[in-house]
């Protein structure tokens, strides 16, 4: 008999996690543009060389769909896990003004995070990879 996977959920946590540390801000600076961060641009280099620039200018709006589909997909989490990330990952907010906005203790945020990142995980899987599946 097959039986389906089972969701991996510390695993995929640790995975989205990363992606909002780490590969979003990547992700944003390719794109030239951000989630809800400003950017910085003084380390970006004009290249004269045309097939490079092509290959920049395609990379950049291959980052910028892949940045629509990330905020579509952060979108269609529930209110209190959509807020959660965007607190925590694009206004970096500390956990004491989390708390205080969504009315809660710091650890019924972190569950509503974890409980965000799992969904997040799940539903960018096919696209991102997320989720972690034994």
């Amino acid at each position: 008999m097959y039986t389906l996977p089972e969701l991996d959920k510390s695993e995929t946590k640790k995975l989205s996690m990363n992606f909002f540390k780490k590969e979003l801000d990547r992700i944003e600076n390719i794109a030239g543009s951000s989630l809800g961060v400003s950017l910085n641009f003084t380390n970006m280099k004009h290249h004269s060389n045309t097939n490079v620039t092509e290959e920049v200018a395609s990379q950049r709006m291959d980052a910028r769909e892949l940045l629509k589909y990330i905020w579509a997909s952060i979108n269609e989490l529930s209110e209190q896990e959509r807020d959660v990330i965007l607190m925590r990952y694009i206004k970096r907010f500390m956990w004491a003004k989390i708390s205080k906005e969504l009315h809660c203790s710091e650890v019924r945020g972190h569950e509503i995070l974890n409980k965000a990142l799992i969904n997040f995980a799940e539903k960018t899987n096919a696209r991102l990879g997320l989720a972690v599946y034994r």
